[in-house]
């Protein structure tokens, strides 16, 4: 079995997944029973609660992202380069606001290559430090 960067496995001697049964979301299919003899290839599929590298976040979730930011005493990012915006604008929004911000990470983050103001950087593994 070889497990890819976005999590997806290839698993050795398998060459059809047409028998593969995708579990439909249950929110929008609560009575759908999934069984060997009823596939509904209409259903939608369960996908987690999370967002996927090249999805969009969703705008609900964005503000209130952006309202916790505005509430707080200060930003500390874990285990983050900062390099997709979806992160990134939450502290540039922070340093544009004068919001302390420390930063724990190994290696360049975004925030520092963009010059942002006001960063504390912790520059070591999350795992031992916290």
């Amino acid at each position: 079995q070889e497990l890819r960067p976005d999590g997806d496995a290839e698993i050795a001697g398998i060459s059809s997944y047409d028998n593969m049964i995708v579990p439909p979301c249950p929110d929008c299919y609560p009575d759908h029973i999934v069984n060997s003899k009823n596939k509904d290839y209409n259903a939608s599929f369960l996908k987690p609660d999370v967002v996927f590298f090249g999805d969009s976040v969703p705008q609900h979730r964005v503000r209130r992202c952006k309202a916790a930011v505005e509430a707080s005493d200060g930003l500390l990012c874990i285990g983050s380069s900062l390099a997709v915006y979806s992160a990134f604008r939450f502290v540039r929004m922070a340093a544009e606001k004068g919001i302390p911000i420390a930063v724990l990470n190994v290696g360049q983050t975004r925030a520092e290559a963009e010059g942002l103001n006001g960063i504390t950087k912790i520059e070591a593994p999350a795992g031992p430090v916290l």
